[in-house]
């Protein structure tokens, strides 16, 4: 059976997305199983999708990661920018390249994106703020995460990672500071 826009948007629709939500959304669409015509239409598919279910009142967050590099490595260091690939997934790429009105927030690991009333206060979110301070967000407003094909091994739910950090796991894991990144701060240094 082939799904249809259509379709995912009746399941969604089933599993309690309506219009005005807010919802944190992880991805691997490849498992999902829908496709249209080529990968730039489905992914663009998958945009309207969220734009229609939400509507101009709802707010969709999806994390965009960034790739990062071991401290004491000799690989070369990645640069973080507004623009930089993420390596959360295409869903996430699509938001970054394809959406005019999605503000990412500016965590040089962690960083979000957003399309909505709510994507304004992604702007908080800056190398100061906590790792995961945009899923504190979700569930401030009563927010939904919504898990396409990445309930697995490595994937958990976003509320866990907002729990690891309120409890201050996040501060004291031994493989903190391990990993690293640059950016450019508001000041234009790196």
């Amino acid at each position: 059976m082939k799904l249809s826009k259509r379709d995912i948007q009746g399941q969604l629709k089933a599993l309690g997305v309506a219009e005005g939500d807010v919802i944190f959304v992880s991805s691997d669409l490849i498992k999902v199983g829908y496709f249209n015509v080529n990968r730039a239409q489905t992914l663009r598919d998958w945009i309207d999708i969220f734009a229609q279910l939400l509507g101009p009142s709802g707010t969709v967050i999806l994390p965009t990661y960034s790739d990062v590099a071991l401290r004491f490595g000799r690989a070369p260091i990645p640069i973080f920018t507004q623009d930089s690939k993420s390596t959360s997934g295409s869903l996430a790429n699509a938001y970054i390249t394809l959406t005019s009105d999605a503000i990412r927030s500016s965590h040089p690991i962690y960083s979000c994106i957003a399309v909505g009333p709510l994507a304004i206060e992604l702007e908080k979110h800056t190398v100061q703020s906590g790792a995961y301070d945009p899923y504190g967000l979700v569930i401030e407003h009563g927010g939904k995460n919504l898990m396409l094909g990445t309930i697995d091994e490595v994937n958990c739910p976003m509320p866990f990672h907002f729990a690891q950090q309120t409890l201050g796991h996040t501060r004291t894991h031994p493989l903190r500071g391990i990993f690293k990144t640059s950016y450019v701060n508001e000041a234009g240094e790196m």
